[in-house]
Parts: structure tokens; sequence; C-alpha cells
């Protein structure tokens, strides 16, 4: 069970650092930990040491706010990303950047 444990923990951090990096620019990994919930010293202590974990609370609220899918939080299926479909009438450019937006411009997320 632990090696399941382990694999969400770093997804769940790989996350957090992708959003602070490539995604929100203006927000720090600080930022965006404490806009769900989790305090800045039991981050760094899941970052730092195999025994601590994010619970399910931060992994949902991670989820939520930041659009990440959790079939890859959880499973490691899929993308990070949730995909979302333009709505109304979908044209050619559109389908194109949602493609660049899934494969972060040609490389794999």
């Amino acid at each position: 069970m632990r090696t399941h444990s382990k694999a969400i923990k770093k997804r769940f951090i790989y996350a957090v650092k992708a959003m602070a990096k490539e995604r929100y620019p203006d927000e720090r990994e600080i930022d965006i930990i404490k806009s769900i919930g989790l305090a800045a010293p039991n981050y760094y202590r899941m970052v730092g040491t195999d025994n601590n974990y994010p619970t399910l609370d931060h992994c949902v609220m991670l989820c939520k706010k930041y659009k990440i899918a959790t079939q890859w939080l959880l499973l490691g299926e899929g993308t990070m990303k949730v995909i979302q479909m333009p709505k109304g009438k979908i044209q050619v450019n559109d389908l194109l950047k949602l493609a660049l937006s899934i494969t972060g411009n040609g490389k794999a997320l």
C-alpha cells in the first residue's frame, strides 16, 4: 500500500511544482499549497522526507482548484491536466490549441 502512497505523493509534488513553474507563473509553490489549505512546514517535510504524505482533502483541493485530473493524481493514468473541450462549434484552430495544451507544445506531460 505504501507504494501507491509514495506514487501519489510524487505526483502531488510534481503537480504543485508544475503549476508554480509553468501554468501559474505569478504564484510560487508556497502560494499554491496555502491556497489548498496545506501548511508550508508540512509541505516542505513532505518534499524532504519519505514519512509525510498529502491528505485526501489536499489532493481533492489541488485537483479542483488547479484542474488536475484525479485519475492522473491517484492512479497515474492519463494526463495531469483536465482536458476541456471548447464549447459550441469546434474549429480546427481550437483542436490544434487543445492538442498543444495536452502535449505541452510537443512534450508529454
